[in-house]
C-alpha cells in the first residue's frame, strides 16, 4: 500500500520491507485499470528488477481498459476527497505505454 504521508510505495514483487520502498525519482512499471471508465486505479507497481510487459502478466484481463506502463515516480502532492493534502504523494511523470488491453478483449 502506498504510504502518502512518506511518499513512498512497495514493489508488487520484493514487498514493503525498509530500504527497498520506491520513491521520486525511481523508474517504475505500473499495471492500471480503467475503473468504471472514470479514473486509472493502480493494481501493481513493479521496480526495475521486476518489469512486466503485458497487462495478462499482471492481472486478469477484464472487460475493462487495462494497461501497462512505464513512469517516473515525482513527488507531486495529493489533495484527497475530504481535502486532506499530503504533499509527499507521488505520481507518475513520463510515462511511456508498454500494453494496452482494451474492454472487448476481456472476460
Amino acid at each position: 500500500m502506498p504510504d502518502y504521508e512518506r511518499g513512498k510505495v512497495p514493489c508488487t514483487r520484493c514487498g514493503s520491507a525498509e530500504g527497498t520502498a520506491l520513491a521520486a525519482g525511481d523508474r517504475v512499471t505500473v499495471a492500471l485499470r480503467n475503473y468504471e471508465g472514470h479514473t486509472w486505479e493502480p493494481v501493481a507497481v513493479y521496480c526495475r528488477s521486476h518489469d512486466v510487459e503485458r497487462v495478462a502478466d499482471t492481472m486478469d484481463v477484464l472487460a475493462e481498459e487495462q494497461v501497462v506502463i512505464a513512469a517516473t515516480l515525482e513527488a507531486t502532492g495529493y489533495l484527497d476527497p475530504l481535502s486532506g493534502y499530503h504533499p509527499n504523494a507521488l505520481s507518475f511523470g513520463g510515462v511511456e505505454l508498454i500494453d494496452y488491453s482494451p474492454a472487448k478483449d476481456g472476460y
